[in-house]
């Protein structure tokens, strides 16, 4: 990645000046019934706002609620000055001090949603005011818009065009493709050549066994010889601080993209099965279909064999030539001396049957693989009105 687009995506987030903390209208959320934002609700909220006289706290994953809860430091990563309501919009702060952490999380997209904490009336459920927002990539609030999208004050102008994209490699660029994986190959790589046993490389595993390994090797700060090695793998500045490093393992760790070996492969054995299910009911559908016509005889079983191997290994060579061979087993009654017509003693007449019939079926290729000399013969003889060959006894 170059420097110039590197200053670009910093420059983005230094762009964002505000955020949309609960989007206009109907909002829904994952495991909670949902709320509603209007100007009444954003009312209130602006008013305990302004009644509190502090600014908010933009913090990581709710820490301002968990650690601080268990009395743990919870620093905050940028600060909401001020809060304001628009209509088709929804809540808006104002951003104010910020911490260049979090531009450089923003801008990597290492984290790309908000999720406010909001106290709520217990009796109606109206939003009643903002406890705190958080950096996070698994927010209760469904089809929310990324940080930088949201963001009203970025313009396509300020934005890395396409050309300056293409073909540019972007730290920590796990989105998708052979840049993921080659960082978690390369990631699994260093953690062997360091004695760090792995099951499998599955993005979980390597990313569990990277932060176990830098725990185990004096903890996750930047004087450890494990903490730069990883470091270094995913592409990051050395100075980077421990939460981006963090967002950068959990960005490789939760991508959707990938497919152990073993499902891949028990995947594709069930597809090649259907395959071949598939294509063994196409085949006998098409052998079906031909002795429905007459064209090949049930109760002769090398013909039959011979059918169903052709229409198992070309079927739709195996239909080409089947449309155009002759029936040669009637479907239904067959001719009998009793119902033959009255012409069935005519010998020589009858013989000239026969000697055209032998002939052709000498001269005919298919003739020979769909059927026997006797059965094309008494076909002959039975198109013709009289007895078959062994019904005559000749």
């Amino acid at each position: 990645m170059n420097v110039c687009f590197a200053k670009k995506l910093i420059s983005c987030a230094d762009n964002i000046s505000e955020l949309v903390i609960v989007p206009d209208g109907r909002v829904e959320l994952l495991g909670f019934p949902a709320i509603t934002m209007n100007q009444a609700a954003a009312d209130r909220c602006i008013k305990a706002f302004n009644d509190q006289g502090e600014e908010l706290p933009v913090d990581y994953e709710h820490s301002s609620v968990f650690e601080a809860g268990k009395g743990n430091a919870a620093p905050a990563t940028a600060w909401i000055k001020d809060l304001r309501y628009e209509p088709e919009r929804g809540l808006v702060g104002v951003l104010g001090d910020r911490s260049k952490e979090f531009d450089a999380l923003v801008a990597s997209k290492g984290y790309k949603y908000l999720s406010p904490v909001i106290k709520q009336d217990p009796d109606s459920g109206e939003i009643n005011s903002i406890h705190s927002v958080a950096l996070t990539n698994k927010p209760r609030i469904k089809k929310q818009k990324e940080l930088l999208a949201a963001s009203q004050r970025l313009t396509l102008a300020e934005m890395p065009g396409d050309d300056e994209e293409k073909n540019e490699e972007k730290p920590g660029e796990t989105g998708s493709g052979d840049g993921f994986m080659d960082a978690i190959k390369k990631l699994a790589e260093s953690l062997r050549g360091k004695g760090v046993q792995l099951p499998d490389e599955s993005p979980e595993q390597v990313c569990n066994a990277a932060m176990q390994w830098m725990a185990n090797s004096g903890g996750m700060t930047q004087t450890t010889a494990a903490y730069s090695e990883v470091v270094t793998v995913l592409g990051l500045d050395p100075k980077s601080e421990k939460t981006l490093v963090l967002a950068e393992i959990n960005k490789l760790k939760g991508h959707v993209g990938y497919v152990p070996a073993a499902d891949f492969k028990a995947l594709s054995d069930r597809l090649g099965v259907i395959e071949s299910e598939r294509k063994a009911a196409d085949a006998e559908s098409a052998v079906t279909l031909v002795l429905n016509e007459g064209k090949l005889n049930p109760n002769d079983a090398d013909q039959m064999k011979w059918a169903r191997e052709f229409a198992a290994k070309d079927v739709a060579g195996f239909r080409t030539i089947m449309a155009s061979a002759p029936v040669v087993h009637p479907v239904g009654g067959r001719v009998t001396p009793d119902s033959a017509p009255a012409n069935k003693d005519d010998k020589s007449t009858r013989e000239k049957v026969i000697a055209l019939a032998d002939r052709e079926y000498a001269d005919n290729a298919v003739c020979k693989r769909i059927s026997t000399r006797d059965e094309w013969v008494n076909n002959a003889l039975r198109d013709a009105g009289f007895a078959s060959l062994k019904d005559s006894k000749n």
